[in-house]
Formats: structure tokens, C-alpha cells, sequence
């Protein structure tokens, strides 16, 4: 059953790695299609063959069309829908992953058995990513023309230059001079709409407000381990037994994931790559931790050996923190430019709260100041230049160490030589746990809605 396992794999890849390239091979240099929106409300149709300095030049049903740049209100770039080839890619990149993940068995599960439920598992859940992104990167995208400032359009002339079938020629990257050529001849407008405002260059906003959806890679991820400490008893004890009594606990330790809006960032901007940014995580991961043992000692009144057979603490620690970070893009989003990557580091203060409990008393809080730091990397499609949608991966580093410390309450000691215990001893007890290392540090992946203002 392995082998078979290995060997659809295997398939699977090669099928893969063929049918990629063939689709990259066969994009041939064509422009893109164009729909262009006239002043007068009209339209025309076509792919774009060449953007000459004052007009464009389409090709539409067979004939050439030449419109003036002066008559032009807006252009809309026709984009080919991706999602089957989205959904195609991400259902047999998941189930590939999936059928990889579980060939080697899951409980009660053979590998094949685990492989099949794995890859349709995760096959599912790529392909209906790969159906969401290619969906977004089929979108058409809008420019606006008439009334823009001049070196306005000319950045936008510049740009639709490389969706042309001419501007795709190998070499054909020279800018444009724009020249405005003549005014179209147009019906006279009414009275009411002889006088406009003068166009105003419209400043770029600054400021991006980051609201990420996120959750860990990885959780569980623990260590089990014995520790020492010690327990007395305060008050009117005999003479000879108030301690302190060592004793033995088993400790396990593990970081606990949580998902959903755990923090909020406010990015500026202050060039088109670099930006500075505030981030304020509310929530996230977690870091628990369950300690257990049993207390025993020895009377010096009777000479017996008494105990607790069983004494737990559970704690787990919440971490929050603000951030002050630099985030670096290679461009600035437009309407030519949607597709986006980022990546930045961020450093600033934590403050990690641990909650214990145990059996016998309510529970204890202790606070800490401590350091955390984030990287990540991330990308963001912007359906218009203020609005994206995006996913992220990083890493937070969220630790804490608290002292040692301790708890006291009244405790039943049973004689342990007792098979049926009828004899015990109330006492108050102070018990100490040694110092715990709350470590919430780990990977995380999500989805992220930015808007810039």
C-alpha cells in the first residue's frame, strides 16, 4: 500500500510539473483587451496593438481603431477570469500535501486509508483558496483619464505602454512624451456645465489600518518535564515538623493557538517602499502549563508517614503587546499595480499575565513586562488602491519567566501505611512551585483586510 502511495505522488508531481510550463509556454505577446469609455459616453473594444503619444491604437473585429487621447474618459483593462485554474492548481497542491501528510498512518487509520482522507481534506481546502485568489486576479482594472492631472496621465500612459502587443517586444520600454493633441469635436454643453474646476492632483493616502485574521501553525507543541520545590507548615506545629519538605512535581508545558482579529495595526507611509507602523496585539496565542505530584511527610509525633496523593496547579499565561515596526514593499499599489508583497520587522514592549488555579483554591494572577518582537512577510491584492485583501505568514516571539512562589490552604494528609485511611491530619500547608517559563512563541498564517485614508 505504500508503494502505491509513492507512486501516485509521484504521478501526480509530474503531471503537475508538465502542465504548468505548458500553460506558461503558450501565453503568446498579445495586448491586452481594452474596453475605452469616449467623453461622449461611447465605447470601443479591442486589444491594444500600440499607445502612441496621443491616441491608442486597437485592434477590433478585424480592423484598426485609432482613438485620441483627448477623447478618452476612462479605460477598463479586461482581465481573463483564473479561478478554474485557481481552484485546479489549489485542489491538487492540497491534496498532494494532504496524501504526503498522512501515507504514514493516523491512529486507528492505515497510510492509504490516512492519505485518501488527508488529500481530499486539504485538496478541498486548496482548492477553494485557489478558486478565492484566482477570482481576485481576474479582475478588471479601471483607470480614470479625463480630468486627471498631466503627469498623472502620463504615468498611466507609460504603464498601459506594457500591456500593448508592441510594448511587449523585446527592448520596447522607452517612455512616452504625452502630447494632448487636438480637442475632439464635441456638441456644445449646456450653460450650467460651461465653467468646471480646475483639476486638483490628488495626494496619495498615507495612512494604511491593517485589521489581520490569523491563527498558528502549530499548537500542542509541548514539553513534559519533573521539577523540585518544597512545602512547610506555618503555625502552632509540633516541634520538628514544620519543614520544609521537599517534593517532587511532573510538569507539561504547551503554546495553545488562538485565531481571529488578535490585533490592529496604522501603518505610514512616507515613500512609495518604506513604511512605518504601530501594532496593538490584543489576543493570540497562548502558553498553559499543568504541574501535578503529591506531598508526603513523616510525624515526629507517631512516627507515621502522611500525604496528599494528589496536588495540581493549571495556569496558562495571555499575552498582549504594542509594536513599533518598518515594513518594506518594492512599489506602491495603483491601478496598474495590484499585486503586492511586503515584508517588516517590528520590536516593543509585552505584558504577559499567568492565571493559576488548583484544586483547593480560587485562582492567583501575577503580571510581567517583558519584550516581543514580529517578522513577516505577506501579500495584498488591491481591488482599488485604498482597499486590499491579502494573506500573511510570520513569527511572533512572545516569552515570559516568573518567579517562584506560593500558595496557602488547609490540607487532609492521610497515614499512607493505611490500606482503608481512617487516620489523618488537617493542616495549613504553604506550598512553593518553582519558577515557570511561559513561552507563546511561534508561526502564524491568515487573511488581512488593509485600508488606506
Amino acid at each position: 500500500m505504500r508503494t502505491s502511495i509513492g507512486l501516485f505522488i509521484a504521478v501526480a508531481l509530474v503531471v503537475l510539473l508538465l502542465v504548468i510550463p505548458a500553460g506558461l509556454s503558450a501565453k503568446e505577446r498579445r495586448g491586452a483587451e481594452l474596453v475605452v469609455t469616449r467623453l461622449d459616453g461611447s465605447q470601443a473594444a479591442g486589444e491594444l496593438i500600440a499607445v502612441k503619444p496621443d491616441s491608442l491604437l486597437l485592434l477590433g473585429a478585424g480592423t484598426d481603431l485609432t482613438i485620441a487621447l483627448a477623447e478618452i474618459k476612462s479605460i477598463r483593462i479586461v482581465r481573463k477570469s483564473r479561478a478554474g485554474k485557481g481552484a485546479f492548481y489549489g485542489f491538487l497542491g492540497g491534496a498532494l500535501t494532504g496524501a504526503l501528510l498522512g501515507s504514514g498512518g493516523v491512529d486507528e487509520y492505515s497510510g492509504g486509508e490516512a492519505a485518501f482522507l488527508f488529500g481530499a481534506f486539504f485538496g478541498a481546502i486548496g482548492g477553494l483558496g485557489g478558486l478565492s485568489l484566482g477570482t481576485i486576479m481576474g479582475v478588471d482594472t479601471t483607470i480614470a483619464v479625463a480630468g486627471e492631472p498631466a503627469e498623472v496621465v502620463a504615468d498611466h500612459w507609460d504603464r498601459l505602454r506594457t500591456y500593448s502587443r508592441e510594448g511587449r517586444l523585446p527592448g520596447a520600454k522607452t517612455r512616452l512624451e504625452i502630447r494632448p493633441g487636438p480637442e475632439p469635436r464635441l456638441p456644445a454643453p449646456a450653460p450650467a456645465a460651461t465653467e468646471t474646476a480646475p483639476p486638483r492632483h490628488r495626494r496619495a493616502p498615507r495612512f494604511k489600518l491593517g485589521l489581520p485574521f490569523t491563527g498558528a501553525l502549530s499548537s500542542g507543541m509541548g514539553r513534559d518535564d519533573q521539577v523540585q520545590s518544597s512545602f512547610r507548615f506555618p503555625g502552632d506545629i509540633p516541634p520538628g515538623e514544620a519543614g520544609p519538605y521537599p517534593w517532587s512535581m511532573g510538569r507539561s508545558s504547551w503554546t495553545e493557538s488562538g485565531s481571529g482579529f488578535g490585533s490592529v495595526s496604522l501603518a505610514y507611509e512616507w515613500s512609495e517602499r518604506w513604511s512605518a507602523e504601530v501594532e496593538v496585539l490584543l489576543s493570540g496565542r497562548r502558553a498553559r502549563g499543568f504541574e501535578s505530584g503529591a506531598l508526603t511527610f513523616t510525624s515526629a509525633d507517631d512516627g507515621k508517614t502522611y500525604e496528599v496523593d494528589f496536588i495540581f496547579f493549571s495556569y496558562q499565561t495571555h499575552f498582549s503587546a504594542a509594536l513599533l515596526g518598518l515594513t518594506y514593499r518594492p512599489f506602491a499599489p495603483s491601478e496598474f499595480r495590484r499585486h503586492i508583497v511586503e515584508a517588516g520587522l517590528a520590536i516593543g514592549p509585552a505584558w504577559a499575565k499567568i492565571t493559576d488555579t488548583s484544586h483547593w483554591q480560587s485562582a492567583s494572577y501575577a503580571r510581567k513586562l517583558t519584550f516581543s518582537a514580529r517578522a513577516h512577510a505577506a501579500y495584498d491584492f488591491y481591488f482599488i488602491p485604498t482597499l486590499s485583501v491579502g494573506a500573511v505568514v510570520g513569527y511572533r516571539y512572545l516569552r515570559a519567566n516568573f518567579p517562584e512562589s506560593t500558595t496557602t490552604d488547609t490540607l487532609l494528609f492521610w497515614d499512607t501505611a493505611d490500606p482503608y485511611p481512617v487516620n489523618s491530619i488537617e493542616r495549613l500547608t504553604e506550598v512553593t512551585y518553582p519558577s515557570r517559563k511561559a513561552d507563546a512563541s511561534g508561526f502564524y498564517i491568515g487573511l488581512r483586510l488593509g485600508l488606506r485614508i
